[in-house]
């Protein structure tokens, strides 16, 4: 057999050549090991090639806002309800413009009346000045505002970015109104009509605005703002209290303006039949429900006890005065006359008013509060749902004496409410106090007057020995600490040091003494108890004494009063 085909050719193992070393991936971006964060590779000269990953991500670097970038950040929210508003009206006059066979050239002036609308500003044309106009359109508009308001703090806020957010809110309304107005001044050569009192414009679009801004920051807001210029959290919560109870209040004016309009659907169908053709009847019932919040603030007030003005016409409780109307299915609900019983009606926001506030029963500073807000809300929403109507001049509630009832309503409820807390709060300290674990204990005459009086006077001794040693403890840490100092001091006030350790000798003195009178006294008081211990065991075991005689005697005339009895003998089986 030759060597190339012997056997042991392939029992012996065969060494493989050494091959080149692949590179070893210990961490990847981040992965497997963390600890590990290189790539090295062998090359051919035996040299190692190291990657490090560790500083490659670049930092992120924060940069304080400007006021450039907030607005860049809060423009394009608070643009989207009214850049809405004004589309929403190139699509309303374009439809109404065809529909009328009009000209385009009255395009920018409607588009600018449109927006004044809205913004519950007042229209002027052919000599008449519409002031009062629907407050549904400027609802929305103030609903749209606080959402994109609320959509900026609901999550982190500061004060410069709140000024640059008030900026925004109140500046893009103000710069559109100021257009329409020079829209509409512009249109005054050609058409019959005229610019607006822009005082008067540019107050009622601050005014829906700021009522927007105030809901859109919301409680969360206005409590750190409380807290971040030291005035109290009530505030807010007299606000929201005070909303509720309007709320409730204008609940209650619906359903009795729904109950009058049910009673007199008679009247509603006659003022639609005064409308041939289906879209007049279809204008008919869109600008009633337009006008609608208009009502029932109006209603509101009523039910307090004021007087809503419509020109010469007059409307309360106590009295009916009309004259003729719009024809309109929103005012079929005036009844032809007032009933006597009507005036039992301002119950109805004496029980609204104690069904919001029962709930969170203010204290008498909320409850100022409280008034003052309510006032305020109902005499801002008043003056917006009231105004001059053409001939009619003015309609709307009487806005002082409107404002005036309302506020006693409810400021009457809340003052009661706070007299409840009051006196309820005074009762429940006054049981505190006279609960019997907080009386003084009675002390019988004796020895344990005597023990309570010796028990407070070492209590008192165990004080100022406490006292003394607190005392000597802390010169003791003054001395170590002047003993510490490195510098030449020490030398200096040496003779303070030796008159310093003579008088804390002397008050150490003191204070053994006092500790030893102090020891003697637990001593005796200590012997005093035993004695006692031990008059009570003596006592206790000849009362047992006492007792088992007296048992024993019972038993010995228990016996002799028994009958003798015969022993019986036991026989053998028996023992068995």
């Amino acid at each position: 057999m030759s060597k190339k085909s012997s056997a042991r050719q392939y029992s012996e193992p065969v060494r493989r050549p050494r091959s080149e070393s692949k590179p070893t991936v210990s961490s990847l971006g981040g992965r497997g090991n963390k600890k590990a964060q290189k790539i090295s590779s062998t090359r051919p000269s035996g040299r190692v090639r190291s990657f490090d990953f560790r500083n490659t991500q670049p930092k992120q670097v924060q940069v304080d806002p400007t006021f450039l970038s907030r607005v860049r950040g809060f423009f394009p929210i608070i643009m989207v309800p009214s850049l809405s508003v004004v589309l929403g009206a190139i699509i309303f006059t374009t439809i109404a413009l065809l529909a009328t066979s009009t000209s385009m050239s009255a395009f920018p002036s409607t588009v600018a009346q449109f927006w004044l609308v809205v913004n519950a500003g007042p229209v002027v044309g052919r000599g008449q000045m519409i002031e009062y106009l629907p407050l549904l359109p400027t609802l929305a508009l103030m609903w749209a505002v606080s959402r994109a308001v609320h959509r900026i703090v609901k999550d982190r806020v500061s004060i410069a970015d709140l000024g640059v957010l008030t900026l925004c809110v109140f500046g893009i309304p103000l710069l559109i109104t100021l257009t329409a107005c020079a829209m509409l001044f512009d249109a005054a050569a050609v058409y019959d009509l005229s610019s607006p009192p822009v005082l008067l414009v540019v107050l009622r679009t601050v005014l829906v605005h700021f009522i927007a801004m105030t809901w859109g920051m919301g409680t969360r807001l206005w409590r750190a703002l409380m807290r971040r210029f030291g005035l109290p959290e009530e505030i807010v919560d007299a606000f929201v209290l005070a909303v509720k109870v309007l709320l409730r209040l204008c609940l209650a004016a619906a359903i009795v303006y729904a109950i009058s309009l049910g009673a007199h659907y008679a009247s509603v169908g006659d003022t639609l039949a005064l409308y041939p053709t289906a879209p007049g009847k279809i204008a008919a019932i869109g600008i009633s429900i337009l006008y609608l919040p208009n009502v029932l603030i109006a209603t509101m007030a009523v039910l307090c006890g004021s007087e809503v003005v419509f020109g010469q016409a007059t409307l309360s409780l106590f009295g009916l005065n009309l004259v003729p109307l719009p024809p309109l299915p929103l005012l079929s609900a005036i009844p032809a006359a007032i009933p006597d019983w009507a005036v039992a009606l301002m119950v109805i926001p004496f029980f609204a008013s104690i069904m919001s506030i029962y709930k969170n029963i203010p204290n008498f500073r909320q409850a100022g509060f409280i008034i003052i807000f309510s006032a305020f809300n109902f005499l801002i929403f008043s003056y917006l749902a009231s105004g001059q109507l053409g001939v009619y001049e003015f309609v709307g509630p009487r806005l002082w004496l409107s404002t005036g009832l309302v506020t006693l309503w409810i400021g009457v409820i809340a003052l009661i409410a706070a007299t409840i807390r009051f006196v309820r709060s005074r009762h429940s300290v006054s049981d505190i106090h006279d609960e019997p674990g907080t009386q003084d204990e009675e002390v019988e005459p004796g020895v344990a007057a005597t023990d309570i009086t010796d028990r407070e006077d070492t209590e008192d001794i165990a004080q100022s020995v406490d006292d003394d040693i607190s005392g000597g403890d802390n010169d003791g840490n003054d001395v170590n600490d002047g003993s510490n100092d490195s510098d030449g001091s020490d030398v200096n006030d040496a003779n303070d040091d030796s008159a310093t350790s003579a008088i804390d000798a002397e008050d150490r003195a003191d204070t053994t003494d006092t500790e030893n009178d102090l020891a003697k006294e637990i001593e005796n008081t200590e012997e005093t108890a035993e004695t006692d211990n031990t008059e009570n065991t003596e006592n206790a075991e000849n009362a047992e004494a006492i007792a088992a005689h007296e048992h024993e005697q019972d038993v010995e005339k228990h016996a002799e009063a028994l009958p003798e009895q015969t022993p019986v003998e036991q026989t053998p089986e028996s023992q068995k």
